[in-house]
């Protein structure tokens, strides 16, 4: 098919949420966790980069800079 274009269907489904208060308050909860461990690999990753723009300053090559911290989720799991 040198030429065509295939066009598909694309589907979407809506829900809406009714939690019990139990179950909303798990929602809470689990975003809170979320947004925690989102906020400690933002300050982590920050902290790095901070630390070797700084021994930049200091002349240090970057050979003997400060290891860089991966920002991938697997490279922060394993912080």
């Amino acid at each position: 098919m040198v030429g065509s274009s295939v066009r598909g269907v694309i589907r979407a489904f809506l829900f809406a949420l009714d939690p019990t208060d139990a179950q909303a308050e798990a929602f809470r909860s689990h975003c809170g966790a979320q947004r925690f461990a989102y906020n400690w690999g933002l300050a982590l990753v920050r902290a790095n980069l901070d630390q070797r723009a700084a021994e930049r300053t200091y002349g240090i090559g970057e050979d003997q800079l400060t290891e860089p911290v991966g920002w991938s989720a697997f490279s922060l799991r394993r912080a």
